[in-house]
């Protein structure tokens, strides 16, 4: 410092933490002078002044914005604030982490992300790198776009106090869940505050509106089915609603006219935003008023929550019989940037119904009026005799009828009784005379008649007297007033002298009764044969009492002749006729006419003495031997009998009397005519035991039936037949089995030598009869398959009728046994034939061969009924054998056998083996085996259920030594079973809380075997997890086709509404049953207030009774409460208020009203006053107040009525019984109290002294006016005894006052019910066991006792080890009242024994009930301390102390330390182990710290203790120091990943041998792991250098080595390393084709512990000229995990041939370390680039893609040629310069076939690119099957869409192979290309017949292709349709069809005479004829409406011979009404 001159000293200050310093001297000055002795001197010190502080600031919110769920397309804004809370000036920047993702993908809805913040740590050790890692990490600009998140502002300057709104856009335009992370930067703030940046994270979750398409459970209401075809099922057929899964169809089904159906639709929104619903009904074409008044919709927008749920109702109400279809959408609303108005249609399905109306037809009688209606016309009867007549009723409609007959009969002729046949239940009943003008006498039945249901009633007719009778019976059809019927029924009983009776009717003759007429009787012979006479008898009966009749039949005729033909009838008589009809010529009578005469006649003698007579009676005579001498003189006697008839006993005929009966005689006699279509049948050459079959028809040409008999001749010639028999002639046999055609079977497998036909089992079995050769097949036969001597061949049916014009077909069968040339003749014998006519006979004739196995397997049509899906492995052998397995339901096993034959004369082996390519629920059971010669050997297949549909298994049957193969396909056919609940929905309704209501579900099992089912017991709990539902059985079996009833109640525990969804499992069925279950809670809400006499409002709970008091009333004063009722329920409330009590204390009382009803929110009020009209007291007066299916409020009233006098409270007081009284408990007391009601002052005194057991508290006292006394009375009973006690108060000194006290006093015996459980001994236990013991505790006394338990234990105990139950207070009644106590030991620690008392506590007295003892053995583990100090021990250096375990227990246990949760520098030995009881284990702790630390601790280090409830804990301390440092430096020096070593001097500080582990720094130096020291040894140690990175000029590796001692003392070296360049790790020669991509693999290694990414470069360096065509290509870096090798993949391509030299280098571009390869490609010349194989079937598209790279750095242009129709591609294809092309070639057939392709690729530099395409079409399967439904006389039409994909306008020939199916000849479709366009064609199914239709649409095109649409159709009856309205005067015209193949003659007729019509007669096929129908009002003022029928009949015809009626209902107003 110079002389005279100032130095300036700067003072720096750099504060790294918040500084204060105040005008501290902390600076001291010394001046340094050389010329002084001491050098030095002080000259004084600087007060120095420092305040440091770092920034301070708040961000609100702290932590993180969450937008929350936002709907997609929404933008929403949130804001944070930064505040500078400090004293200086700060910066603040938001930046982002560059490496921070989103993981919900955009585009991907519902995607997860984890909690963790994706944000990169700033990483750096000091402030200066952290501020550069900051700059590189953040982008900062003013506006930060992050995500969907935009945040600004990014930067800003905040002065003290100020603060910065942070605003934060989120664009929700990108679905996900986001979360995003910033770095809040605030300069100068604390360090050690998130040095790294203050992490701030955006959260939001954008989200898609929608709802949930779950059909089931949208339509969890109603019942769902796969399928139209399923409707008709059991299951379907009632259902009120049904949706159609495959049809996305939903039915309203069975709804009437007029009525409205309801389904609630429930729609689900699973988002976590709420969504608004449009909902709207959609009409195809025009919009009727009538077709928007059917379905309609509520509400029209339905707004949902987020994961919420709302109902949408859509109601169906018919107006009209006919089919009524719309559609349901439901769009959703919202708005985003892009589309500010956005409507989504997010559900859709058809909505479908039909108006219905109950039905009925009367099916019998047949006969009908002019009007149509039925006809019941009883034949005539005679007098006193029965005719009866079928009502016979079907239910014709669509829905069950209500039905009613009404027949009048007053005349009480007719009977109407159900027939024997009819099981439905009817109620029937007798209308007898009554005053009801509307009611005549007569009959009525009432019955319910299901659909399809028909029901047959038995009309009686039978009179006493001669009588005409007509009456109408009337049929009422309930909600159809156009289906009532009248049937006119008719009878006639007449007086008849004689009548025909009892003659024989067939069944179509009783029929045709109903369309008889004429008072005649029928007798039908039938068919007869010419010349054979036939017979039939019937009686005549004289009906009179006293008169005799004559009767006389016509002569014999030609054909018919009677017998007797004349004869007398006597009174009451009768006499059987015999008829007989025999022509010798054809003849044919229908209805001839015969008529008798009938006479009445008179005797000459009496009549007693005339005996009766006809001309059947004969007298036999013999004429006289004279006669017979003279005519027999020269011959020999001879007797002749003559006979004469008897004469006619003398009468005469009564004048007047003459009449006659009329018989009509029908018959058809004639010759049998017939044809037969063969006189030859030659089957084809058949194995043994085959069967082919041929068909024979037969038709009877003539009029008569024909009666045919076959019969079997073989020919003597033919070959191992025995035609010993005689004639011939055998038995005919039944045939095994039908297969196949007329033309036979099966082909004959000649091929493979095999049999395919079955025999019956019940020929397996049998002897040969008579001489044949022996033979191995001999054997066979004689053994296996029965008699051999039975002829091959057999017909069937072997004898039968054949009525005239039918055709007979018959089976002819050739079932060969043996191998023989087999020649015969099938003989029919036909009686009835005309002279000259032959009876069939047909030659047959068959050879059969020997197999050499035969399969007894019946053949399935699996493939040849084309029941296998098309789409299957195919083709297949037409000799595959087939074997079915048909199972109901899922892990089913199902086992098939048959049987193997081997009729050859030698044994061979066989084996089965499985053609599936991968694993087969199929099995065989029997893989492998021999056969013997003449025997069989079962085959077993096995199937196992494991999916629904069909699988399939390929099999073959080998036999090697014969080269036999023999395909098999087993098909496994699974389906569902048909068990199902019968409503898919149950609603419980409105419940109220607490009521139980049960209702029944019944689960039907459709299949013909139990299924067993169970009910998942979770899905009993509702959706507010506290509502809970019984359903019984929980598991169970169903029956098979039975129901078994489901128990289902509930009890409501809250209020509003309960969903189950109750879920039931059924073995076997892959879907889980599903039942829902509904219900709306609700308690009726009362709350009852009262109101005191002194204005004081109070409430009044429910069940819990309440005291009125009114207290002390004056009499003639009124005292009034007030109870106020109000309503919260949502019904009205009944309420009745009820006061009971004695008679005389209610006179007192008066309540206003006694019922009323409250309603909905409202209040009632209700008083009760007393007005005592005399001294009373209320005692046991009730006020009951019920709210029906509510609450109740009971009360106690009290009061008293008083005189203005002195009142006593009490007169007599009772206390009652009560325990005797012992120290501790409370006595019972009552206060007397003493009121003075006068106006004068009164002294009260008490004569009554105290006693032992009586406490009286009273001081005389004089009470003023209005003052009252209270005197307190105690008892304290000392003995079992009663007591009574009477206190006398004497007022004013002369009026003696008595007041009764009494009371009993009871001893207490609450005893045990068995004296010997008074020590309950609970025993010696183990942890975690468990003992409970059970006593009775008993009330022996006489007073019900109040108590509760204690426990009073020796030693402490937990409460948890030691339980006792009841543990609540508990109350015995008296005498005898018991409960059980249990107390339960389960120990959780060890314990000694103990004894416990368990004490009742009653009264506050302890009583003693019995004792207990136990203990428990447990582990009791303890350390000998449980806190470890280690003390400073050097860094890196270890130390080891020990600590002891002791078990103190009594058993032992395992042990184990949980070192997972140990840090790194701790370690303890043995980790685990057993401890034995008493015995100690050491334990060595080690200490390893790390890091430098004055004070390290690490608690609650816990020891796992079996048997023991808590671990064992332990608290390590200690502190790590530095380690000296020497000063050597060890240098290495070696090439890069070469090695280096070197030796190091280690010397051991202490007195004993150790083992150290030496720690070495610096990833390049090794060396051994452990080194051993003598005491005080100095060793050398060797140490490697293997340095794996390269250093730089001037820089080295650097390293240590700590070798760290027992005593905590170490020794540290330096070490440095220097690394030169690596070498080549190799040359490669490659050789490859040009334009062919080559792929080379080049090992790359990684020699670090780490893993690195090495940048690769790839050169060409021969020829060093670019050329673009050549390529060498790979990925530009690659990862090779620490230590470890992986291939690298590049790939080399050249356009041209030659020889490359290129290099690889492989450069870590961190580190600069790098590997390289030398490689040399030679390249030649090239071919096909590559083949394609392309297989779709027709009108699939399958596409491939040819890749082309273009090398050169300009774009090239590919000319693509493909000659192929079929193959479609870009006609030019550019590609890019330096890039990769993709030409896309797409395959889309339009005809089935194999054919081949080229394409080839053109250009100029590149050249050619030749591809070979293999392409092949399959056969396309059938579209989907339309399925029509209409009834006979309508039409259904459909719309059948196709997709054109000709290339040009196509033309589709149209053509059906049913006549029932129309359509138009042919459909053009405009050219489709790839796409396709759509096509469409109208097919039109009209019915001619009822019943099932199956058809086929083809369109076919020789450019298009062929498409193949299957057609079902189903035909119902006729169904009415209707109401058609006319008006009056008006008419209308209703169009009629035709739909029958021929020209029909209809009829038309109306049912009411309002109605008139006009049609014509004969309507020709097909068409179509309108009927005018008028309307006329009746006179009269009736308003109407009127109703009527058409019907439309059509005649019985040739194609019809059932008539069929066509229904119109008609309805007539009048013009206003209208």
């Amino acid at each position: 410092m110079p002389n005279d001159k100032y130095t300036t000293v700067q003072i720096i200050c750099r504060p790294n933490t918040e500084v204060l310093i105040t005008e501290q001297p902390i600076l001291s000055c010394q001046v340094i002078d050389p010329t002084l002795e001491k050098g030095e001197e002080t000259i004084g010190s600087i007060c120095v002044s420092i305040q440091s502080v770092f920034s301070r600031y708040k961000i609100i919110p702290a932590y993180d914005i969450n937008f929350g769920p936002l709907v997609y397309g929404c933008k929403t804004s949130h804001s944070f604030t930064i505040e500078n809370t400090g004293v200086l000036e700060t910066r603040f920047t938001v930046g982002m982490i560059t490496d921070s993702t989103l993981l919900g993908r955009p585009g991907g809805p519902g995607k997860k992300i984890s909690r963790e913040d994706h944000s990169a740590r700033l990483t750096g050790a000091s402030g200066k790198v952290r501020r550069e890692s900051i700059h590189r990490d953040f982008i900062i600009p003013n506006r930060l776009t992050i995500g969907v998140f935009t945040v600004s502002p990014c930067t800003g300057i905040l002065q003290p106090g100020s603060q910065q709104v942070v605003t934060v856009d989120c664009s929700a335009e990108q679905l996900g869940s986001w979360s995003q992370s910033l770095l809040i930067g605030i300069s100068d703030r604390d360090p050690l505050d998130h040095p790294e940046g203050i992490p701030y994270r955006l959260l939001a979750e954008v989200c898609r509106l929608g709802i949930a398409l779950e059909m089931a459970s949208i339509f969890e209401e109603h019942h769902l089915c796969h399928n139209s075809r399923q409707l008709s099922s059991e299951q379907f057929c009632n259902a009120e609603s049904i949706y159609i899964l495959d049809e996305n169809k939903f039915i309203f089904n069975k709804v009437l006219v007029g009525e409205t159906a309801k389904a609630r639709l429930k729609l689900t929104n699973n988002t976590k935003v709420p969504c608004e619903l449009s909902l709207a009904i959609k009409h195809s074409g025009a919009k009727t008023s009538r077709n928007v008044e059917v379905f309609d919709l509520h509400p029209s927008t339905l707004s949902i929550p987020s994961l919420s749920h709302s109902f949408a109702v859509v109601t169906f109400t018919p107006q009209t019989m006919q089919l009524y279809s719309a559609a349901f959408e439901a769009t959703i609303e919202g708005s985003s940037r892009m589309t500010p108005t956005l409507k989504s249609k997010v559900l859709e399905f058809d909505l479908m119904g039909e108006g219905n109306l109950p039905s009925v037809f009367v099916v019998r009688p047949a006969l009908r009026n002019s009007r149509g209606n039925p006809l019941l016309q009883f034949r005539r009867a005679l007098v006193g005799r029965r005719r009866s007549l079928p009502l016979v009723l079907l239910n014709d409609g669509n829905v069950p009828a209500q039905v009613q007959i009404n027949m009048p009969d007053k005349h009480g002729v007719f009977t109407l009784k159900t027939a024997a046949s009819t099981s439905s239940s009817i109620y029937s009943t007798l209308l007898e005379d009554t005053t009801d003008s509307d009611l005549q006498p007569g009959h009525r039945a009432v019955f319910r008649l299901n659909v399809n249901e028909q029901v047959e009633f038995e009309v009686i007719f039978c009179s006493d007297k001669p009588l005409n009778v007509k009456v109408k019976m009337s049929l009422q059809v309930e909600h159809n007033q156009y289906s009532n019927t009248i049937i006119q029924v008719t009878g006639e009983a007449y007086q008849e002298i004689v009548s025909i009776e009892n003659i024989s009717r067939s069944l179509q003759e009783m029929d045709q009764e109903d369309e008889e007429r004429g008072n005649y009787e029928v007798l039908d012979f039938g068919h007869c044969h010419v010349g054979f006479p036939y017979q039939e008898n019937f009686t005549m009966i004289n009906h009179s009492s006293s008169q005799v009749v004559r009767f006389e039949w016509p002569p014999a005729r030609p054909h018919v002749f009677f017998s007797p033909q004349v004869g007398h009838l006597h009174a009451g008589c009768s006499k059987e006729v015999t008829i007989t009809f025999s022509s010798n010529q054809p003849l044919t009578l229908n209805n001839q006419p015969i008529r008798c005469k009938v006479c009445q006649v008179v005797f000459q003698e009496p009549l007693d003495q005339v005996a009766d007579w006809d001309d059947r009676q004969r007298t036999v005579q013999w004429p006289s031997a004279s006669q017979q001498s003279l005519e027999t003189q020269t011959q020999k006697p001879v007797k002749n009998k003559v006979i004469k008839i008897d004469p006619e006993p003398c009468c005469s005929v009564v004048e007047g009397s003459l009449w006659e009966l009329e018989l009509r005689i029908s018959a058809v006699c004639g010759y049998v005519k017939f044809s037969c279509n063969t006189n030859n049948i030659h089957f084809k050459d058949t194995m043994l035991y085959q069967t082919r079959l041929h068909e024979l028809q037969v038709q009877n040409q003539g009029s008569v039936n024909l009666e045919f008999s076959w019969q079997v001749l073989m020919d003597p010639s033919s070959g191992g037949i025995n035609n010993d028999t005689g004639d011939g002639m055998f038995p005919s046999r039944p045939a095994s089995r039908s297969t196949g055609t007329s033309t036979g079977a099966r082909p004959a497998s000649g091929s493979t030598g095999t049999s395919t036909g079955a025999r019956p089992a019940n020929q397996s079995t049998g002897t040969s009869t008579g001489a044949r050769p022996a033979s191995a097949l001999t054997s066979v036969l004689s053994l296996l398959m029965g008699n051999p001597e039975l002829p091959p061949f057999n017909i069937e049916p072997t004898t039968g009728v054949i009525e005239p014009g039918s055709t007979q077909k018959f089976s002819v069968c050739f079932s060969p046994l043996e191998v023989a040339q087999f020649q015969g003749r099938l003989l029919c014998s036909i009686t009835n034939m005309q002279d000259g006519d032959q009876a069939p006979c047909i030659s047959v004739c068959g050879r059969s061969l020997l197999p050499h196995c035969h399969f007894d397997l019946e053949d399935s049509d699996y493939i040849s009924g084309s029941r296998r899906n098309p789409q299957l492995r195919g083709p297949l052998d037409p000799n595959t054998r087939v074997i079915e397995f048909n199972a109901v339901g899922l892990s089913v096993s199902l086992k098939r056998c048959f049987n193997v034959l081997n009729p050859t004369s030698k044994s061979y082996s066989f084996k089965w083996e499985c053609e599936d390519t991968g694993s087969s629920p199929l099995h065989c059971l029997t893989p492998c085996g021999t056969i013997l010669p003449g025997k069989k050997v079962e085959m077993w297949f096995e199937y196992v259920t494991e999916q629904l549909g069909v699988v399939e298994s390929f099999w073959r049957f080998v036999v090697e030594t014969l080269s036999l193969s023999v395909p098999f396909l087993c098909v496994g056919n699974t389906r569902e079973p048909r068990v199902y609940f019968s409503r898919p929905h149950l609603n419980l309704g409105d419940l109220l809380v607490g009521r139980k209501v049960a209702q029944t579900v019944d689960l039907v099992n459709g299949e013909s075997e139990p299924f067993r089912f169970s009910v998942l017991p979770s899905s009993l709990v509702g959706e507010d997890q506290q509502s809970s539902l019984i359903l019984q059985p929980l598991t169970g079996t169903v029956a098979p086709k039975d129901r078994l009833p489901l128990s289902v109640s509930f009890t409501p525990c809250r209020e509003g509404y309960v969903h189950f969804r109750v879920v039931v499992r059924v073995k076997g069925k892959s879907d889980l049953l599903t039942l829902t279950v509904k219900a709306d809670c609700m308690s009726m809400s009362t709350l009852v207030h009262v109101e005191n006499p002194d204005g004081v409002i109070r409430e009044i709970s429910p069940n819990h009774q309440d005291t009125l008091d009114f207290g002390m009333v004056g009499i003639s004063e009124q005292s009034t409460f007030i109870l106020l009722v109000s309503n919260l329920a949502r019904f009205s409330l009944e309420v009745t208020f009820d006061v009971t009590g004695p008679s005389k204390l209610l006179k007192h009382l008066d309540a206003k009203p006694q019922n009323a009803v409250v309603e909905v929110g409202k209040q009632l009020r209700w008083s009760l006053s007393f007005y005592p009209r005399s001294n009373c007291n209320l005692q046991d007066v009730r006020l009951n107040i019920k709210v029906k299916c509510g609450p109740k409020f009971t009360f106690a009233i009290k009061g008293r009525a008083v005189a203005p006098s002195l009142e006593f409270s009490f007169t007599k007081f009772n206390f009652g019984e009560h325990f005797l009284h012992c120290p501790g408990m409370v006595p019972p007391s009552q206060t007397l109290v003493i009121s003075n009601k006068g106006e004068q002052d009164t002294s009260v005194q008490c004569q009554f002294r105290s006693t032992s057991y009586l406490e009286v508290e009273f001081q005389p006292d004089i009470l003023s006016a209005g003052a009252v006394m209270k005197v307190p009375i105690t008892f304290y009973p000392r003995e079992a005894c009663r007591y009574h006690e009477k206190l006398n108060f004497i007022l004013n000194s002369s009026v003696t006052k008595q007041v009764d006290i009494l009371g009993q006093g009871i001893e207490m015996k609450l005893e045990l019910e068995d004296p010997k459980q008074s020590k309950v001994k609970l025993g010696s236990l183990m942890l975690g066991q468990k003992v409970k013991k059970q006593v009775v505790l008993v009330n022996r006394c006489s007073l019900d006792i109040s108590f509760t338990l204690r426990l009073n234990t020796s030693i402490p105990l937990d409460p948890k080890d030691l339980t006792f139950s009841p543990s609540r207070k508990q109350n015995l009644k008296a005498r005898g009242g018991s409960c059980v106590v249990e107390i339960q030991f389960s120990p959780h620690q060890h314990m000694p024994p103990f004894t416990a008392e368990l004490q009742a506590e009653s009264a506050g007295l302890l009583h003693p009930l019995l004792t207990i003892q136990g203990c428990c053995q447990g582990v009791e583990v303890l350390l000998d301390q449980d806190h470890l100090a280690f003390g400073a021990v050097v860094q890196r250096c270890q130390a080891r102390k020990k600590i002891v375990m002791m078990n103190t227990g009594d058993i032992g246990a395992r042990f184990h330390w949980k070192t997972e949760d140990f840090p790194l520098e701790l370690s303890i030995s043995p980790a685990q182990g057993y401890i034995c009881p008493g015995m100690e284990i050491t334990f060595e702790v080690a200490f390893a710290p790390k890091k430098l630390s004055s004070d390290t601790r690490y608690k609650n280090l816990s020891c796992l203790v079996e048997g023991s409830s808590s671990p064992i804990t332990l608290t390590v301390t200690g502190s790590c120091i530095a380690a000296s440092t020497s000063k050597e430096v060890v240098n290495f020096v070696c090439p890069v990943r070469d090695s280096h070593t070197q030796s190091l001097s280690v010397i051991n500080p202490t007195s004993q041998q150790c083992s150290i582990r030496p720690l070495i720094e610096g990833e390049h130096w090794s060396a051994a792991l452990s080194v051993t020291l003598e005491p005080h040894q100095n060793k050398t140690y060797e140490i490697t250098y293997r340095p794996l990175t390269m250093t730089t000029e001037g820089k080295k590796h650097l390293g240590s080595i700590f070798f760290s001692f027992p005593d905590g003392t170490g020794m540290l070296y330096s070490l440095q390393g220097s690394a030169g360049p690596p070498k080549a790790e190799g040359a490669i020669v490659h050789e490859l084709p040009a334009k062919t991509q080559h792929m080379a693999l080049l090992p790359v290694c990684n020699w670090l512990f780490r893993q690195q990414r090495f940048r690769v470069l790839l050169e060409i360096l021969k020829p060093d000229k670019q050329d673009a065509t050549v390529s060498l290509k790979g990925l530009e870096y690659i990862d090779v995990p620490a230590q470890a090798k992986r291939d690298y993949k590049m790939t080399f391509f050249t356009y041209r041939e030659g020889q490359y030299n290129t290099k690889v280098t492989f450069q870590n571009e961190v580190t600069g370390e790098y590997l390289f390869y030398l490689m040399t490609f030679k390249a030649t010349s090239s071919g096909v680039l590559s083949t394609t194989e392309l297989v779709t079937t027709v009108r699939r598209m399958v596409s491939t893609t040819v890749q082309v790279e273009n090398p050169l750095t300009t774009a090239t242009c590919l000319i693509t040629e493909c000659k192929c129709a079929d193959i479609s591609a870009p006609p030019q294809h550019t590609v890019p310069g330096q890039s990769k092309g993709s030409l896309n070639i797409e395959y889309q057939p339009l005809l089935a076939g194999k054919s081949t392709a080229r394409l080839t690729l053109f250009s100029n530099e590149l050249g050619h690119f030749h591809y070979e395409l293999l392409l092949r079409a399959l056969s396309p399967p059938p579209e989907r099957t339309v399925h029509f439904n209409t009834s006979l006389g309508s039409s259904h039409l459909a719309l059948v869409k196709f997709i054109n994909y000709s290339r040009v306008k196509t033309e589709y020939l149209c053509k059906t192979d049913c006549l029932d199916f129309t359509v138009d000849k042919s459909v053009s479709a405009s050219p489709g290309f790839q796409a396709g366009s759509e096509a469409s064609v109208e097919v039109c199914f009209e019915p001619h017949q009822l019943g099932e239709v199956r058809g086929q649409l083809s369109l076919s095109s020789a450019i298009g292709g062929e498409y193949i649409f299957p057609l079902h159709g189903i035909c119902q009856p006729p169904k009415a349709q209707g109401p058609f309205s006319i008006r009056a005067g008006r008419n209308i015209t209703i169009p009629f069809k035709n739909v029958f193949l021929q020209t029909t003659a209809f009829s038309f007729q109306v049912d009411n005479p309002c109605f008139t019509i006009k049609g014509v007669d004969t309507i020709l096929s097909k068409k179509t004829q309108n009927i005018l129908v008028s309307f006329e009002a009746p006179a009269g003022g009736s308003p109407g409406p009127w109703f009527g029928k058409l019907i439309i009949s059509s005649q019985r015809s040739e194609g019809h011979p059932k008539p069929c009626s066509w229904v119109y209902y008609l309805k007539g107003v009048r013009f206003e009404s209208s």
